[in-house]
C-alpha cells in the first residue's frame, strides 16, 4: 500500500524523490517494486486513490474553472458549458468532398434556436 500512495502523489510532492530511494526506505528491492507495479488491479488501485484525492478537491477545481470562465477564457467558458450539460458540439460525418460538419448545439440556447457552423 505505501507504494501505491506515493505513486497516487504528484511527482512534485513524493517523498522520498525515486523508486529506488523508497525500495530501501521500505527494505525491498527496486526490481521488486517494478514486479509489484505489473501485478494485475496494482495500478488500478493507484488510479482508484488518485481519484479520491481529486474529490477531495473537486469544489476547489470548480472554483478554478469557475473564476477563469467568469475572467472571459473561452475554454474555460466551453468546458463549464460542457459540464453543466448547456454546450454540446456534434460533428457529423465527413462528407464525400472530405470536409466535416459540424453542429453547435446550445441546450439551454437563450435564442431560441441551434446554431450551426
Amino acid at each position: 500500500m505505501k507504494i501505491q500512495r506515493w505513486l497516487a502523489l504528484p511527482s512534485v510532492e513524493r517523498k522520498p524523490n525515486t523508486q529506488e530511494e523508497l525500495a530501501v526506505l521500505i527494505g525491498v528491492n527496486p526490481a521488486t517494486l517494478s514486479r509489484w507495479k505489473q501485478l494485475a488491479g496494482f495500478m488500478g488501485e493507484v488510479k482508484r486513490l488518485i481519484r479520491d484525492e481529486l474529490a477531495d478537491d473537486i469544489a476547489d477545481i470548480y472554483g478554478a474553472l469557475r473564476k477563469e470562465a467568469k475572467g472571459g477564457s473561452f475554454q474555460h467558458i466551453k468546458l463549464a458549458l460542457e459540464l453543466t450539460g448547456d454546450y454540446v458540439q456534434k460533428i457529423a460525418p465527413t462528407t464525400p468532398d472530405g470536409k466535416e460538419s459540424v453542429k453547435i448545439e446550445y441546450v439551454n440556447d437563450w435564442r431560441g434556436a441551434s446554431n450551426e457552423n
